[in-house]
């Protein structure tokens, strides 16, 4: 008897540890105070990511632990609900001016572990009379444990030792959430037809060399006047802001008001956007128009202050004619793209060129996702969580290129291949031309290249509903998410096609994406017969 008794205690130890142990792992906690407090207050912001590839997490709630020194008025927080690669962030104001000491008392564990001690005591007793009834003591006794487990708790508590006014405080952060329920919220990958290796991760820039003596590499202005604050420089009217960002000119004046579409042109942009849309609904396809931000936008305190930065844009023009005037369903992905600095800072667009990186569009695409599965449940959307990530050198460095500085400039960008593969295969490649910095993009063994005006993909997900992308450069930061969740996808660089293109392939969605300081180009958007 005695050894079933250390059978199950074990058990029960060891069914506790790896429920924290495993949980835990899913949980990444990061806190830092902020700049810009007085020496008597201040703000911490802890930072909480959901590493699990596949989990939501719900309840996920942060408490501190203060020490002697520092004191908080609620030093806990409910953050509610974290999707898979996400994270959330609260901000704690801290007071150092009337030290006071926080305690964190555990009573479940406290009276669960003096349960359990009776418990155990109890069996003891009963060994003497019926070995039966010990065997069903130390079964009840093992319920905390099997409770641990099934209510898939997660759990990880962390000490940051931060500093404040030359003082040094240990701030203790434990942070509790559950998975959350039903069948949505739990990804398994089966659900995607992923049941392979891990896909290939392939470079960013090919190894064409570049040319010296090219005009990409003939300086336009002297290589002492990029820098900080500079601008605007060359006819493309770039700028030189913080961390080495360079802003083209037709972001600036996008961002200063300067280009500010009119309400004429605003209402004619809807006209076209909404005869998209009934011509779509005709035929039994539903239409999504995607608007993605500026690197202006994002990182518009980057952006130099001679730069005036106006108080309504071109974007926020058209989102509320749309919302007020029509029933065109849109996704302005700006407000995800901007959340995404929280964990990514400066790696949402790449330094030296315009365009985002693919951190920031998967943000953009899980929103356009959320919209699409709402309509089309078969549809996938793919969490960053079931994605390797791998840094590799860019090619992408159109204003380096425009200043004649292109060899000059290094910069690198993350690329994201599914962690469970076969991925989505190519069937159509509509050719494209190799100009400018593409010419230095990476062709896959597929055929594959940045720098296509057509392309189609066939995916393994029979069952998701096929789509026709009608998009801009912008979604080349797209392309590993897009072509997985549906069964087919076709990517035209146009905002314009014909009725046949989107019929032939059996598309039952439609995108346009547009980068805001093209929205003017919507004018000539149309699907003609």
């Amino acid at each position: 008897m005695k050894r079933i008794i250390s059978f199950f205690a074990a058990v029960f130890i060891l069914v506790s540890a790896l429920s924290c142990a495993v949980f835990a792992s899913q949980l990444t906690t990061d806190a830092k105070f902020e700049d810009g407090f007085s020496n008597d207050s201040g703000k911490l912001c802890v930072t909480v990511t959901n590493d699990s590839g596949y989990e939501t997490l719900a309840d996920v709630t942060i408490s501190l632990t203060l020490p002697e020194g520092a004191s908080v008025n609620d030093a806990s927080a409910n953050l509610g609900e974290i999707l898979p690669g996400e994270s959330a962030s609260k901000d704690f104001m801290l007071n150092f001016a009337a030290p006071s000491i926080f305690e964190q008392y555990k009573f479940i564990f406290i009276f669960g572990g003096i349960a359990f001690a009776l418990l155990i005591a109890i069996a003891f007793v009963l060994l003497r009379r019926s070995r039966r009834g010990a065997a069903i003591v130390l079964a009840v006794a093992m319920l905390p444990a099997v409770v641990v487990s099934s209510r898939a708790v997660v759990m990880r508590k962390q000490d940051f030792e931060l500093t404040h006014d030359g003082k040094k405080y240990s701030v203790s952060i434990l942070v509790t959430a559950e998975k959350a329920d039903g069948a949505d919220s739990a990804i398994d990958e089966t659900q995607f037809g992923q049941n392979g290796d891990a896909a290939p991760s392939r470079p960013l820039k090919s190894t064409r060399p570049t040319d010296p003596n090219e005009d990409y590499n003939t300086p336009k202005v002297a290589r002492g006047r990029i820098k900080e604050g500079a601008g605007p420089l060359t006819e493309n009217g770039i700028y030189i802001g913080t961390n080495e960002f360079m802003f083209l000119g037709e972001e600036t004046d996008y961002i200063s008001g300067e280009s500010i579409l009119s309400d004429k042109a605003i209402s004619h942009i809807a006209e076209r956007l909404v005869s998209i849309d009934e011509w779509a609904k005709e035929h039994g396809i539903d239409f999504y128009l995607l608007i993605c931000p500026n690197k202006s936008t994002v990182y518009a305190d980057y952006v130099p202050d001679k730069v005036k930065k106006a108080d309504v844009t071109s974007r926020d023009l058209l989102v509320a004619y749309l919302e007020k005037n029509t029933s065109v369903k849109y996704v302005d992905s700006t407000d995800a793209v901007i959340a995404a600095r929280e964990r990514f800072g400066d790696e949402l667009f790449f330094k030296y060129d315009t365009h985002w990186t693919q951190h920031a569009g998967h943000a953009a695409y899980w929103e356009l996702m959320k919209k699409i599965c709402a309509d089309h449940p078969e549809a996938k959307a793919y969490p960053a969580g079931m994605f390797n990530v791998t840094e590799y050198e860019t090619y992408m460095k159109d204003n380096a290129y425009y200043l004649g500085y292109y060899d000059e400039f290094t910069d690198f960008g993350p690329v994201y291949s599914l962690k469970v593969g076969p991925e989505a295969t190519m069937t159509e490649n509509g050719g494209g031309s190799s100009h400018g910095q593409f010419r230095f993009c990476n062709h896959w063994e597929t055929g594959f290249r940045e720098d296509l005006k057509f392309v189609c993909f066939e995916s393994v997900n029979p069952d998701a509903p096929g789509a026709y992308i009608l998009r801009d450069s912008f979604s080349i930061a797209m392309f590993p998410f897009l072509k997985e969740s549906f069964s087919t996808s076709a990517f035209d660089w146009s905002y314009s096609c014909k009725a046949d293109d989107i019929l032939s392939r059996g598309a039952k969605v439609l995108v346009l994406e547009v980068v805001e300081r093209s929205l003017g180009e919507l004018a000539s958007a149309r699907v003609t017969e």
